[in-house]
């Protein structure tokens, strides 16, 4: 009995000592120093799953410098000047960034994903050791049995303290250890009739053990809660790396549509001086003679029509702006939040040659949807393996053994306890059952019919994978396919107006013409422009939906691990 008590006091030292606080919670940091040889690379995909040719394109001999159309330098400032002040460079890099370090779907995300880390040494306090202690005063008074005699009261004084601890076997084994003193009064039957009073001290050092034998049994069930935890922390880590090439994709495709919305506006600009440029014509023509007045007046709608086309464009710009400092910055209170925004990354294509077969055999190995998905399986197992110990009869095994000093003295009843004077013990099976168990019955069903939702949902993830890689394939192809079409067709409508032009200054067409044709190539150019953006933004989306995008781009996440991997947990489960 003395090493009991002996451990029961080891056993309290190391409660004590493992009150300790929790690291603070740190967000995510992530490594972004290969970003920019990436980009100077063209961004080939990661090895596995396709070939590629990623020679950058310059479409620079198709676009026109505003500067060097004609009437382009007769326009006022305020439709030619894009920025109102000097703006910010921002390459493609610095999003990348940025986008890491600020967005907050990123950092709300992260603190999920903390959240869910906690939560495993929650779950692990089960096996946290139970100190319990109690103490009671009691008081009674009874009637005398003696004519005269004062009423007689007895008292008692109880102090308790232990120690408890759950075991991966579903077992919980208790030390404790008890003081108690009882005084009691008493009529003395002698011919004086006084009344005496006597004390008793009484010890008792007890260990119990109570060990399920079926339902609650084995590490499978006791530990069900922190297999669940750690469950959960893969999947939150899979949502968490979801939710980052996610918003990455959204902030780099809002790069691209701004570059983009830049280039149209130079075209409306172009397009803009060049029904200008018509009016003084027909204006002049008209002065002298030799032209009409519908002709000035159809360039003079053309012109205002096409101011109007640039004022639109500019809006989108600024509209493009605020939602790239969305994604990239904090909130509208970041400094450079009014700032304007002028894109460095030089407007070219990278041709990508991608295999769809394994592209698709790439994305399902890489997707993180499709862990976090498949952590609900894990988890359906779990829940079916804990209901069905939950249908099993309970049987439980308990012994206890103690040892008792009693003594008018505390002194020598504690040494009466632990020199085991008066010993005892007891053990024993309790046994119990509902006989229609509909509960336990029916929650197994519940948690088999949840694990195959589970295994569908699982399913239907992955049509979802294959269907988002079969439209990116094809909205890369689609994209090089108008790329090359827009060429031509740009090429065809460059053409097709430097004719016109030359007819229209020998009197041989009208300016109505000119500008129907002024139109065409202003289309022409709009849409190839548009076809690059959308290629490059095809790319991006391409990444995603294999999974890649990060380490396309070059980006390690440092904190937190993305695929973290269960432990089995120990007993003692530390003491964190």
């Amino acid at each position: 009995m003395k090493s009991m008590a002996s451990l029961a006091s080891v056993l309290l030292i190391l409660a004590l000592c493992a009150c300790r606080g929790v690291a603070p919670h740190t967000p995510p940091v992530f490594d972004t120093t290969q970003v920019e040889q990436r980009l100077a690379e063209g961004m080939p995909p990661p090895v596995g799953g396709t070939t590629t040719a990623t020679t950058p394109v310059a479409t620079a001999p198709l676009r026109v410098d505003p500067s060097e159309a004609a009437g382009v330098a007769d326009l006022p400032t305020t439709i030619t000047q894009l920025y109102t002040e000097e703006p910010i460079d921002l390459p493609l890099a610095d999003v990348v960034r940025q986008t890491l370090d600020n967005n907050r779907s990123i950092r709300i995300e992260g603190y999920t994903l903390r959240i869910a880390e906690y939560e495993i040494p929650v779950s692990r306090g089960i096996y946290d050791l139970l100190l319990f202690a109690r103490t009671q005063f009691d008081r009674t008074e009874s009637p005398a049995d003696v004519d005269g005699a004062d009423d007689l009261e007895s008292r008692s004084r109880l102090g308790q303290f232990g120690v408890s601890q759950l075991l991966p076997t579903g077992a919980v084994i208790s030390a404790g250890y008890a003081m108690a003193r009882a005084t009691r009064e008493f009529i003395d039957f002698t011919p004086a009739g006084d009344i005496s009073r006597t004390g008793t001290h009484t010890h008792v050092a007890d260990l119990e053990l109570r060990q399920p034998l079926l339902r609650g049994f084995g590490p499978a069930v006791t530990n069900a809660g922190i297999r669940v935890a750690q469950i959960q922390h893969e999947g939150a880590a899979a949502n968490f790396h979801a939710r980052l090439e996610q918003t990455l994709a959204r902030a780099i495709s809002t790069y691209w549509e701004l570059l983009g919305a830049i280039e149209i506006y130079q075209v409306r600009i172009i397009n803009y001086a060049a029904a200008r440029d018509l009016l003084r014509i027909n204006q002049r023509r008209l002065e002298t003679g030799v032209g009409v007045r519908i002709d000035v007046l159809q360039a003079e709608a053309a012109a205002e029509a096409r101011r109007e086309q640039l004022i639109v464009a500019r809006r989108n710009i600024r509209e493009l702006e605020d939602q790239l400092k969305r994604l990239i910055f904090l909130d509208e209170s970041h400094p450079l939040w009014s700032a304007q925004i002028r894109p460095t990354q030089p407007f070219t294509w990278s041709n990508l040659e991608v295999d769809l077969d394994q592209t698709i055999e790439l994305a399902l190995a890489e997707r993180p949807e499709l862990r976090a998905a498949r952590t609900g399986i894990e988890l359906g197992d779990v829940d079916v393996t804990v209901a069905r110990n939950r249908m099993l009869p309970a049987l439980d095994l308990f012994a206890r053994t103690e040892s008792r000093g009693i003594d008018d003295d505390f002194t020598d009843a504690a040494g009466g306890a632990f020199g085991a004077d008066y010993t005892g013990y007891s053990v024993g099976l309790e046994f119990s059952y509902p006989l229609q168990n509909r509960a336990a019955r029916y929650r197994h069903a519940q948690a088999e019919v949840g694990r195959e939702r589970a295994v569908e949902g699982f399913r239907d993830t992955q049509d979802q994978v294959v269907f988002e890689v079969r439209r990116a394939v094809r909205n890369l192809m689609t994209a090089r396919e108008r790329i090359l079409v827009t060429e031509a067709q740009l090429r065809a409508e460059t053409g097709k107006l430097q004719d016109e032009q030359r007819r229209y200054e020998v009197g041989v067409t009208t300016a109505f013409q000119i500008l129907t044709f002024q139109e065409d190539l202003a289309f022409a150019e709009s849409q190839h422009l548009n076809a690059v953006i959308d290629y490059n933004i095809a790319q991006v989306e391409l990444d995603r939906a294999r999974g890649t995008l990060l380490r396309t781009f070059g980006v390690e996440v440092v904190e937190p691990e993305l695929a973290p991997r269960h432990q089995a947990p120990l007993f003692p489960v530390g003491w964190d």
